[in-house]
């Protein structure tokens, strides 16, 4: 007969009984099942053996499992498999958020985001993100997120913006690449700023798309300035005339 711990009831187990007699026979039990070979001949010898005894977790005792038939009785050949519950894996959460500021910044325009996990058995839908090979790409505007959920912890994820610093916009990412904890949520922040000043976008370090504008802007206020002492001059000296 079969036992088994209640976290493992469904399994099957399989046995072999071997005997002077009957040569060897195979079967499987699962949880609470047995089976009886009935009408055998007294002095039988056997023995039974579980295919998966301490296997996959289990502790597994048996009593009875060798022995002869003894005439008028039952010989009972008993197997108990055990296992404690199996911890239930933690798991975490991933958003990304779309934040863009400034007074030329645009709040309709998409921006393309790409998460990487290092995890490539990972695939299929996480919640708001679809998976392919643990690689998962979106799109947001300013306000939106996205959220991936019941990622496994410890799971390592680097979130890539494709705009970052572009079209005279300052990107500032927070927490763009790190790992997944249990129980907890991963909040990576993009912030794009764009602003315009004297008709012109207001360059953000390192950003030289903007120079010749700035050149151009800084040459007309210096001829404006010298316009104006020029003028002021003439005047002055009409009236000293």
């Amino acid at each position: 007969s079969q036992t088994t711990s209640p976290f493992s009831c469904l399994n099957n187990f399989y046995f072999q009984i071997l005997s002077n007699f009957l040569g060897s026979l195979q079967f499987s039990l699962k949880h609470g099942e047995s089976k009886t070979a009935r009408g055998l001949p007294a002095g039988l010898k056997y023995s039974v053996t579980e295919t998966e005894a301490g296997q996959d977790g289990y502790s597994t005792t048996d009593s009875g499992a060798a022995g002869s038939i003894s005439e008028g009785t039952t010989a009972e050949a008993k197997f108990t498999n055990e296992r404690a519950a199996q911890p239930v894996p933690e798991t975490g959460s991933l958003t990304v958020t779309k934040t863009v500021k400034g007074n030329a910044g645009s709040r309709s325009k998409y921006f393309s985001f790409t998460v990487e996990l290092d995890d490539k058995t990972i695939n299929g839908v996480y919640e708001q993100m679809s998976f392919k090979d643990g690689v998962a790409s979106f799109s947001l505007k300013h306000g939106e997120s996205r959220r991936a959920g019941s990622l496994p912890e410890g799971t390592g994820y680097k979130v890539y913006e494709a705009e970052a610093n572009k079209d005279g916009y300052s990107t500032v990412a927070v927490n763009s690449s790190g790992k997944i904890s249990g129980g907890a949520t991963a909040a990576a922040e993009f912030i794009n700023t764009r602003n315009y000043a004297y008709g012109g976008i207001i360059p953000h370090t390192g950003d030289g798309s903007n120079l010749r504008l700035w050149m151009a802007l800084g040459g007309i206020s210096l001829l404006a300035i010298a316009g104006g002492g020029i003028y002021l001059r003439a005047r002055s000296r009409k009236r000293d005339g």
